[in-house]
């Protein structure tokens, strides 16, 4: 089989990184498979996903379709997603959940001070 995950726009991705609060959205496509006896696992840091995390399946004849979504992501989701065929083939995305970024003020005291505004 051959296995790849790709994001929501169907293009291959080797790493993600999403703010605190979105939606966590890869598809797992694996073909050349026996759609009878081959499935679709996914894993977080080598670890099963058992809790928190949705799945959408879609069989076609050769190959399997597995969408994982997981709403409302926080920076302990951060790992390495992994879908494996029956654990003979997989593919991997480390996914990066990163805090939101927020203004920082800067104030200089001067007589002839201004006030700006800088985003990182």
């Amino acid at each position: 089989p051959d296995v790849v995950i790709t994001d929501q726009r169907n293009r291959v991705v080797t790493e993600r990184y999403y703010k605190v609060g979105s939606v966590v959205h890869l598809t797992c496509l694996a073909s050349h498979v026996d759609t009878t006896l081959d499935k679709i696992t996914w894993c977080r840091d080598e670890l099963p996903i058992q809790e928190g995390i949705s799945y959408i399946s879609n069989v076609k004849p050769g190959s399997i379709e597995s969408t994982l979504v997981l709403h409302d992501a926080q920076q302990h989701h951060s790992g390495d997603y992994t879908c494996r065929v029956n654990n003979l083939v997989s593919a991997s995305v480390p996914v990066h959940v990163l805090p939101e970024l927020r203004r920082v003020y800067y104030y200089e005291s001067s007589p002839n001070a201004t006030v700006s505004s800088h985003t990182p």
